[in-house]
């Protein structure tokens, strides 16, 4: 199966398997994973990650996994002093490690979002990623005001009465409207991102992991630090706005009456989701901020982006003709940067997109990237591990004389590594 099928035929959780043990979970051992990450939530204990994201005076989610990584990390160590691996249920099983990441980090990510009352997560079973994602935001969540308080996001509190020109009169809107469809493109956009963390800067995640006292935890960590730095200084919901009130000039006057219209009915399903400051629109607008971050002069992300455009398509084509307006729109001003500036979107571009149209939260999307990739991240570890291999520089690998390489690997075409078992899939 290439990505293409992987994205319609399995869910993130299987791909999990698939990239750690380089092959599908039968049924048995998805069920195991699901109640382990089930039973992850009721161990893991987010309130000390929370006091001390209090101390260091952050809420940044990313950074809230990152203490819990370093966490995870020091508990890992004193089990290895005392020599308590075997007490463990998933010892040193790559596939556990993740879930162990990826429990803690949605609970944590739930708590984001309510931690002011500090409500419990739901308590309904942990079916997938992608669907959990979904039920945690059926509404948006929460943004925050320019004092860094929470507020309620316009609109949630009415949304049968905003969604008069999309439902037919009289039906009962739910907070789960198009949860099928919403769920489908989530994961899509989860397969199709998440082996694609090689090509980054993994040369030091490399490094990092190849120094023996290093344990899994903390390579994570260095991990998340990337993905920190490489969100700093974007304001995800300033672009997001900024993208959509941007008139291409080439279409101006034109096309200014449709997008007055989109700019009326931006927000998907409904749901004024707000993510900045509203100007008056004008024609010949400057250029959205961090446009070096979404749009690159290389074009390493066309295949991808080909994917989530297709799925987008079929999303907004079976909601509202609100969210195929956005998606046009997008993909103008992605027409725009190619055409006057030679320049490609970037593998953060679409996904500003699809976080709108699903409704979740922006300031989430650094911590979605963080673990998906994390998984590609694992994997190329236990690749290097399983091989026996050394690195050299800039993520090259350097093999022993002995060890064959297969003729599919001839026609690898990875750029950090000469083969690796992302090629045959």
């Amino acid at each position: 199966m290439d990505v293409r099928d992987l994205c319609r035929r399995v869910t993130f959780d299987e791909v999990i398997f698939l990239l750690l043990r380089k092959r599908l979970p039968n049924e048995s051992e998805l069920k195991g994973a699901k109640c382990y990450v089930q039973n992850e939530f009721g161990r893991f204990c987010e309130r000390n990650v929370l006091q001390m994201g209090k101390l260091l005076q952050t809420s940044d989610p990313l950074e809230l996994i990152r203490i819990a990584l370093l966490q995870l990390s020091h508990q890992a160590e004193a089990e290895a002093e005392v020599g308590a691996e075997a007490e463990s249920h998933s010892g040193d099983d790559p596939v556990f490690n993740y879930l162990k990441i990826l429990a803690a980090s949605m609970k944590l990510l739930l708590r984001w979002d309510h931690h002011s009352q500090l409500v419990s997560p739901p308590m309904q079973d942990y079916a997938d990623l992608s669907s959990f994602l979904i039920d945690a935001y059926p509404m948006g969540g929460r943004e925050k005001d320019s004092q860094g308080r929470s507020k309620q996001q316009d609109g949630a509190e009415d949304i049968n009465g905003s969604l008069g020109s999309n439902e037919p009169k009289g039906k009962v809107v739910t907070p789960h409207l198009w949860r099928g469809e919403k769920i489908k493109l989530l994961n899509a956009f989860l397969l199709c991102m998440c082996e694609q963390g090689i090509n980054e800067n993994t040369f030091f995640v490399r490094m990092l992991s190849s120094v023996q006292h290093h344990n899994y935890f903390s390579l994570c960590i260095s991990a998340s630090t990337f993905y920190i730095d490489a969100f700093r200084n974007v304001d995800l919901c300033h672009s997001l706005d900024a993208f959509l009130r941007f008139v291409v000039p080439s279409i101006g006057s034109t096309k200014q009456g449709e997008h007055s219209q989109l700019r009326k009915h931006r927000e998907p399903e409904g749901v004024q989701l707000r993510q900045g400051d509203h100007l008056d629109d004008a024609i010949g607008a400057p250029p959205p901020p961090n446009v070096d971050f979404f749009f690159h002069k290389g074009n390493s992300y066309r295949e991808k982006n080909a994917i989530i455009k297709a799925h987008l398509t079929e999303y907004c084509n079976n909601t509202c003709q609100n969210n195929l307006q956005c998606l046009k729109h997008f993909e103008q001003v992605e027409e725009f940067f190619l055409k006057n500036q030679n320049r490609y979107a970037s593998c953060y571009y679409y996904p500003l997109l699809i976080f709108h149209i699903l409704s979740l939260p922006l300031p989430l999307l650094p911590s979605v990237f963080f673990i998906m990739r994390l998984l590609s991240f694992t994997a190329h570890r236990q690749e290097q591990i399983g091989n026996n291999k050394l690195v050299k520089y800039a993520g090259v690998y350097k093999r022993s004389r002995k060890s064959k390489i297969p003729s599919w690997a001839l026609q690898c075409r990875c750029y950090y590594c000469h083969y690796c078992h992302y090629c045959s899939i």
